[in-house]
């Protein structure tokens, strides 16, 4: 099943918020089902990340480069550090950021609710994560 998943885009043109296709291979009934699958696939794209030696001689586009300068940094995507990521861990610490309040699913403009929420996504619809950032500052 391809259900969109709402990006945020950093480029100066175009819109802000792109819509990227993700298929599913896995079901899925609950909230927490659909976090899973949806880490599942994120996990398995970074995994795939490719290594300095596979990099090598690759040339940055100028699109590619303006992007990159707005985040603050530009790289080629390798990954130089050495802990360990797991599926498991991964999948754990999505679900516990989701229970914590740290992030929101929308789908569609309605909120998904809880992890044991049952939802009913259909092909093609689009979903939202926001990822809520607690400001800190003093109450007068």
């Amino acid at each position: 099943m391809r259900i969109y998943v709402n990006v945020k885009q950093l480029s100066k043109s175009g819109r802000r918020i792109k819509p990227v296709p993700f298929d599913y291979t896995e079901s899925f009934s609950t909230v927490e089902e659909f976090l899973t699958a949806t880490v599942n696939i994120m996990y398995d794209s970074f995994m795939k990340k490719p290594t300095e030696e596979e990099n090598f001689g690759k040339v940055l586009s100028e699109e590619e480069i303006s992007n990159m300068a707005e985040m603050g940094k530009v790289a080629f995507g390798i990954v130089y550090g050495e802990k360990e990521i797991t599926r498991e861990k991964a999948v754990d610490t999505a679900l516990q950021a989701y229970k914590d309040g740290l992030v929101k699913l929308f789908i569609g403009s309605e909120d998904a609710g809880e992890p044991e929420s049952r939802i009913n996504l259909k092909e093609n619809d689009e979903v939202t994560f926001i990822r809520l950032a607690m400001l800190a500052g003093r109450m007068w």
